[in-house]
């Protein structure tokens, strides 16, 4: 079966009363023959041949004991996997939104609104003004960026008007920190770059 790691706040799981450590062992009665790490997906795959709204019955095993929950199916969150990402060749960077997972993991993203930086090129205007990875950018040059769409848009303006500097404000865990990005348009590289893409 299945062993549930973590129950989503506020997810149809916990109003239903799953809990972590809980064995799924079946699915409307059928057998889930899951017994090996590389099993992992095969849960999600079933489920995807249902629809939103329906409802399923799963037995559980908690405390050793066996017993019988229903389930109505809810839309899942978008996935690391599926979020919208932004690279930026000028400054050489890439992030994405945040997703559930990430909020779910790190407590004190939960109410935070910016985009994670995924990576960043060595030697690029972004790792010399130490952006990091990890870094939630909150906003560029005062303007907000709670989504890549956000960013992309104020990346562009800064790229039509070739500023000596752009400073982003990032939270970093608890902590929120500005950072300084020195330019040089008259760099060849620089001044043939386009700005960012999907």
């Amino acid at each position: 079966g299945f062993r549930v790691t973590r129950v989503q706040e506020g997810s149809t799981a916990e109003k239903a009363g799953l809990k972590t450590g809980d064995l799924i062992t079946s699915l409307d009665g059928e057998e889930l023959p899951a017994s090996q790490p590389e099993d992992a997906d095969l849960l999600a795959e079933i489920l995807r041949q249902y629809k939103v709204g329906e409802q399923v019955t799963l037995t559980l095993i908690r405390d050793g004991k066996s017993f019988d929950q229903a389930f109505t199916l809810e839309l899942a969150p978008v996935s690391v996997r599926e979020m919208k990402r932004y690279r930026d060749d000028i400054f050489e960077f890439t992030a994405r939104d945040l997703s559930e997972d990430d909020r779910v993991d790190d407590p004190t993203m939960k109410d935070m609104t910016g985009v994670l930086v995924e990576s960043i090129e060595s030697g690029g205007w972004a790792a010399l003004g130490k952006l990091g990875v990890a870094d939630v950018i909150l906003n560029v040059d005062g303007k907000p960026t709670p989504t890549v769409d956000d960013l992309r848009r104020v990346m562009r303006d800064i790229a039509t008007a070739r500023p000596q500097r752009v400073v982003m404000m990032v939270a970093r865990g608890v902590d929120k920190a500005f950072v300084e990005l020195e330019t040089d348009w008259s760099n060849s590289a620089a001044g043939v770059k386009k700005g960012g893409s999907e």
